[in-house]
């Protein structure tokens, strides 16, 4: 089976973390960070602007960002992800985000056809990843991140509607 491409948008330590594992799990993938020099230092990774040019190609849009207020300059306007996924297009935001902001972002995931998670993490060096995965009761392809990203993994649970849990 081919490795789907993925985009990854915002590099901080986790996020730069989170990518690099996915480089080395063989995965196609595009970065795209505010500041330029963290996007190119992810060797291997396909250097996108804007978060729209990573999105495009990708069949799933991870992001790993501070807050509400840089989550959604990832995600929305001419120049967000969500202006460059295609229909079915797997996106999950792995941000520390309030209730509010994650069903807006459902939604407007949902309006542009992709199929939304929103996703707690504990990570680890040496464990991988503990995946909690929200997603909306609609969603067609349960889990289709997590199941993708299988060699990153460590486990996934599936807690049924986006904005609750984690």
């Amino acid at each position: 089976m081919n490795s789907p491409h993925v985009a990854f948008l915002g590099l901080g330590i986790m996020g730069g973390n989170m990518a690099r594992r996915l480089i080395g799990a063989g995965f196609p993938l595009a970065v795209f960070n505010r500041t330029r020099e963290k996007a190119e230092a992810v060797a291997g990774a396909r250097v996108a602007l804007p978060p729209r040019e990573a999105a495009a190609s990708a069949g799933i849009v991870l992001c790993m960002v501070a807050d509400d207020g840089a989550s959604r300059a990832m995600w929305l306007g001419e120049n967000g992800a969500l202006a460059g996924v295609r229909p079915g297009t797997g996106l999950a935001d792995c941000s520390t985000l309030t209730v509010g902001w994650v069903h807006e972002l459902a939604a407007a995931a949902k309006m542009r056809g992709g199929e939304f998670l929103g996703v707690g993490l504990r990570a680890s060096d040496d464990a991988g990843m503990l995946v909690l995965a929200h997603r909306d009761l609609i969603l067609t392809t349960p889990l289709r991140v997590s199941s993708d990203l299988d060699e990153i993994v460590q486990a996934s649970l599936d807690v049924v509607r986006v904005g609750f849990g984690c």
